[in-house]
């Protein structure tokens, strides 16, 4: 089953490494908080040298702090899974949430240990047309010294006065929704549990794959 997907994982994985460990005021928009984040990573970076040297064990734990507080992944494990969320009973949908956070978790740290160097630029944050209550920021972002720019929408929500990301697409097309096919021929093959148990293998060849 193929739950990883090249565009997406880059894609991201960019979104993360611009997220570090500050404070924001409850009434920031979404487009200033991803300027302060930007101007705060180099900073955060380069006061953790081993992680930009490859910790993993410290890129992981870092990880789990800057992501969890800014992401719905409830949100987006309902996206994912589609409509077959509604057949999971409360435990399984806890589980699902659990397992589908942790893959994205490692993904992102994958991720951020080998990429580097970009440049973004944010654009206004703007309402989102079909969706009143999603407000969409539009990021560039390119490796220096190159012209051609990835396109990135952030699409946040507000959560008890806090805005948290619940999907990221490029060129209009959701790189959580990304994960669905994947998931729904494992459903279809051996129902929720068995979405569950490759999740969890998933996770264990991943972690594996890059011991701590």
């Amino acid at each position: 089953m193929r739950f990883l997907h090249s565009a997406a994982i880059t894609l991201l994985a960019l979104f993360l490494q611009l997220t570090p460990l500050i404070s924001y005021a409850q009434n920031s928009t979404p487009d200033n908080l991803i300027k302060s984040i930007i101007e705060n990573a180099a900073r955060i970076m380069a006061e953790d040298p081993e992680i930009t040297a490859g910790n993993r064990k410290g890129a992981v734990e870092l990880t789990e702090k800057i992501v969890a507080p800014h992401f719905n992944f409830v949100r987006m494990t309902t996206i994912a899974v589609g409509k077959y969320w509604r057949m999971a009973t409360p435990e399984q949908q806890n589980t699902l949430v659990t397992e589908f956070k942790t893959l994205l978790l490692y993904v992102y740290t994958s991720i951020l240990l080998n990429y580097k160097d970009y440049e973004i630029a944010v654009k206004p944050a703007r309402m989102r047309q079909d969706d009143a209550d999603t407000i969409i920021v539009r990021v560039e972002v390119k490796r220096a010294g190159t012209s051609q720019a990835l396109v990135i929408g952030l699409s946040f929500e507000k959560i008890a006065e806090e805005w948290k990301t619940y999907d990221i697409s490029i060129d209009g097309i959701s790189l959580i929704s990304s994960y669905r096919e994947s998931f729904a021929n494992e459903i279809k093959k051996s129902g929720i549990d068995g979405l569950i148990a490759a999740l969890i293998k998933k996770n264990r060849e991943l972690k594996q794959s890059a011991p701590l």
